[in-house]
């Protein structure tokens, strides 16, 4: 958000992709490449958690046996 000489924050525009700009997105990443599949497990893990990407990129695999 962008603040104002008062320090207060200014309005954002919060909006969601449409279901048709989502489907485009998605549609993006080359499948026949590893890094691409990666890259598009990525992108719907933000989406649907809405977690920031720093927060994903934190994440561990842990292997429970």
């Amino acid at each position: 958000a962008k603040y104002s000489k008062k320090k207060q924050f200014l309005k954002v525009d919060n909006r969601f992709f449409s279901e048709d700009e989502l489907k485009i997105l998605l549609e993006q990443p080359d499948l026949t490449k590893t890094k691409e599949k990666r890259n598009l497990v990525i992108m719907i893990l933000v989406y649907d958690t809405g977690a920031r990407i720093q927060e994903i990129l934190d994440l561990k695999l842990v292997i429970c046996i």
